[in-house]
């Protein structure tokens, strides 16, 4: 029976894994292509590709509850990916050629018939800060869960399905701010917690 869920549960991280659209964005002769992104949703990537010249993608106006990023984009570093986890318009610019008009800017929406985060309280969590497992026990009892945890530079650290409660281990992770999404069908929470060894 354990064995049988643990099947499960991978197939479905798999299969949740595999909605996320990765959307390009090319950086070269002073200016990133496209400069307007519309359509990326909550849990995609954005991934900037140097194309040449030395350049940075830094974010200006983001958010509120956005990670901020400042990267630099050169042939030793040639990507860079983010991945949002907050709806909103996110501008950046590249430091050194901002003055020269290299600024852009993508627009994040929630997943269709997601509604927006922080709708009625899908769970609760302890303890915060946590230094070994993460205890949520969520509101519906047989309900599919999805849960997701964020680095503050937007990137995925961890992504599985529960039902009833779950236990998520902590205590590889660096010390820091992090951030979990929780959804239900179509609501969906998000919380900051601390992780602190």
């Amino acid at each position: 029976m354990r064995k049988n869920l643990l099947l499960l549960t991978a197939a479905c991280f798999t299969s949740l894994a595999s909605f996320a659209t990765v959307h390009t964005i090319h950086v070269a002769e002073f200016a990133f292509t496209p400069a307007s992104m519309p359509g990326v949703q909550v849990g995609d990537t954005v991934k900037w590709i140097w194309d040449n010249g030395s350049h940075t993608t830094t974010s200006t106006t983001i958010p509120a509850g956005a990670a901020a990023w400042d990267q630099n984009l050169k042939s030793s570093a040639p990507t860079y990916s983010y991945v949002p986890t907050v709806p909103g318009t996110y501008n950046y610019k590249c430091d050194p050629h901002a003055s020269m008009g290299m600024v852009a800017s993508f627009t994040v929406t929630a997943p269709t018939g997601v509604q927006n985060v922080n709708a009625a309280a899908l769970f609760s969590m302890y303890p915060n800060p946590v230094s070994s497992s993460l205890h949520l026990q969520f509101t519906a009892q047989n309900t599919e869960t999805k849960v997701a945890v964020y680095n503050l530079a937007g990137q995925q650290v961890s992504n599985s399905v529960y039902t009833g409660h779950a236990d998520i281990d902590m205590s590889g992770m660096a010390n820091g701010v992090y951030m979990l999404q929780v959804q239900q069908g179509d609501r969906r929470n998000v919380q900051s917690f601390v992780v602190r060894h």
